[in-house]
């Protein structure tokens, strides 16, 4: 399994935009980059365009040209922290990022880790 380490995209399944991840714990690394912990969502602020109706901003947009634009600008809530962590590897005491792990976005939006570079194999 892959452990994950700052500056991999992660992208949302209703956004437009991968975003690059942070890591909160710099002193922590695996091959010269911080490595990505359950925590690390702060940086998730934004993917672009969103497309999903139980977004109310998409939904208004979608009223308001009556079904001709389907897209608003993202303003991500992440709700969770990442999950499929690997629990046995801990940086600063929490678990560490793998390529399987993921976090929900409040308007539905699962986010995943894709494009992935560093990363560090365990």
């Amino acid at each position: 399994m892959s452990v994950i380490s700052a500056g991999n995209l992660c992208k949302c399944s209703f956004g437009t935009v991968p975003v690059p991840l942070t890591s909160t714990s710099p002193n922590v690394q695996f091959e010269k980059s911080p490595v990505v912990t359950s925590i690390d969502t702060k940086s998730l602020i934004s993917f672009g365009m969103c497309s999903t109706p139980s977004n109310p901003a998409v939904l208004s947009i979608i009223i308001a040209s009556q079904g001709k634009v389907l897209v608003a600008p993202c303003v991500s809530n992440v709700v969770t922290t990442w999950m499929n962590t690997k629990m046995n590897v801990l940086s600063c005491g929490k678990p560490v990022c793998t390529e399987k792990s993921t976090c929900q976005c409040m308007w539905g939006g699962v986010i995943s880790i894709t494009n992935i570079k560093n990363f560090t194999v365990l």
